[in-house]
C-alpha cells in the first residue's frame, strides 16, 4: 500500500493528476485495512480537485474528514473545501468550511489564512460586520505570533471596507497603519494614494500634496503613482484657489 501511495504522491508532484487518481483509487480498493487509507482518500480528493472534478472531490474531502476527524490534515481538507466552494460560488458553504479551517488550524499561519478567506466569503454574502471581525482576527493572530504572511492583505481589506462604508477617519488610520507597518507590501502605493485622497477630501491640502509627492517619488512607475499625478495637480489648483471656490 505504501509503495502505491508514494507513487501517487510522485505523480502529483509532476501534476499528473489522472495517473495520481488511479494510484490513490488503487490504494482505496485494494488495501481497506491500511493505515494510509484516510491519507489516500485526501490525496485522491486533491487529484480530483485539480482535474476539475469538483463534485467528486467534495465528496472525498468530506469522506476523509468523517473517516479521520482528528487527523492533522483535517484543517487542510476544510481549506480545500472552502476554496472549492468559492470556485463554485457557493459562498455560504465556503463560510462554513473556512470557519472549520480556522477553528481546527494546527498553526498560526494556517489560521490567519483561513480567517482572511473567511472574511472574503462573508463579504460575498454581504455580511460586512462578520467580514471585519474575521479580518481583524487574522491581524490579531498574525501580529501576535509573527505569522505575518497574510496580515497586510487583511489590513488592506479592513481599510478598504471602512472607506467604502463612509468612515473616512477610521479608514485613514487603517491605511496609515498598514503603510507604516508593511511598507514593502505590494499594495503600499494604493494605501498612499488613499491616504492622499482622504486628506484632500478633508481639505488638508498640505498633507495631501506631501503624500501624493511621496508616492510619485517612491513608486514612479506604479499605476497609482500615475493617478496621483492627476490628483496632485487638482489638489494644488484647489489649494491655490480655495478662496475663489468658497
Amino acid at each position: 500500500a505504501r509503495s502505491v501511495y508514494d507513487q501517487g504522491i510522485c505523480l502529483m508532484k509532476l501534476s499528473q493528476w489522472a495517473d495520481a487518481e488511479q494510484k490513490f483509487s488503487q490504494v482505496l480498493k485494494a488495501y481497506r485495512q491500511s493505515k494510509i487509507l484516510s491519507e489516500a482518500t485526501f490525496m485522491l480528493a486533491v487529484a480530483l480537485d485539480e482535474k476539475g472534478e469538483v463534485g467528486t472531490a467534495e465528496k472525498k474531502y468530506l469522506e476523509f474528514i468523517r473517516m479521520s476527524p482528528k487527523h492533522s490534515w483535517v484543517p487542510r481538507a476544510w481549506m480545500k473545501l472552502g476554496d472549492l466552494y468559492t470556485t463554485k460560488m457557493q459562498f455560504k458553504n465556503a463560510v462554513e468550511a473556512y470557519e472549520k479551517a480556522a477553528q481546527t488550524a494546527g498553526c498560526s499561519q494556517d489560521k490567519v489564512n483561513a480567517d482572511v478567506k473567511l472574511g472574503d466569503s462573508y463579504m460575498k454574502i454581504s455580511n460586512q460586520q462578520r467580514a471585519l471581525a474575521s479580518w481583524q482576527a487574522a491581524v490579531d493572530e498574525g501580529e501576535k505570533t509573527g505569522a505575518l504572511g497574510h496580515v497586510p492583505e487583511a489590513r488592506y481589506h479592513i481599510a478598504d471596507l471602512l472607506y467604502r462604508t463612509g468612515t473616512p477617519e477610521k479608514a485613514l488610520d487603517a491605511y496609515q497603519t498598514v503603510v507604516r507597518r508593511y511598507p514593502q507590501y505590494q499594495d503600499s502605493p494604493w494605501g498612499m494614494f488613499q491616504i492622499g485622497s482622504i486628506y484632500r477630501s478633508q481639505k488638508k491640502y498640505d498633507e495631501a500634496i506631501k503624500m501624493f509627492k511621496d508616492l510619485i517619488a517612491k513608486y514612479p512607475d506604479d499605476y497609482w503613482a500615475r493617478q496621483a499625478k492627476w490628483k496632485l495637480d487638482d489638489t494644488v489648483w484647489e489649494y491655490q484657489y480655495r478662496g475663489v471656490l468658497k
